[in-house]
């Protein structure tokens, strides 16, 4: 089964042995470096990159954990979509910046932290700082 991953880092590479389900633009920008299998289907020759923003699927292949901050696995189109819930009033939140760094949110959406954080360390930050406004 072919699961579908959005590019969130500035680029990803695959190497031989992966099999991508891509777009037929997706496939003849690559195409040297691809062999078309079946369908929307291509086993990789050679090193292939994909730049942030793209959507891709992969077929045959496990993505290493070094990669998990690179790809976002996009919901398949049968399971309902659901925007999560917006931040209370008064509530601090993060927002995923890149490389599984995030921004530390005030109540109106203004990037309160310098620097990304991971998002262990912004979920704390933000809790906190919701917790002294509450106070």
């Amino acid at each position: 089964m072919t699961k579908q991953y959005i590019v969130t880092g500035a680029k990803v590479r695959f190497g031989p042995g992966f099999i991508l389900s891509l777009s037929k633009d997706q496939a003849a920008l690559r195409s040297h470096v691809l062999h078309h299998e079946k369908g929307k289907n291509y086993a990789v020759l050679d090193t292939v990159e994909f730049k942030q923003g793209e959507t891709i699927g992969i077929a045959e292949g496990d993505i290493p954990k070094s990669w998990w901050d690179t790809l976002e696995e996009v919901e398949s189109k049968k399971a309902k979509t659901k925007e999560p819930d917006p931040p209370a009033a008064g509530e601090y939140s993060i927002k995923h910046r890149h490389f599984g760094k995030y921004d530390v949110l005030d109540p109106d959406g203004a990037v309160l932290t310098e620097e990304p954080l991971p998002k262990e360390e912004a979920e704390a930050l933000a809790a906190k700082l919701s917790n002294e406004a509450e106070a």
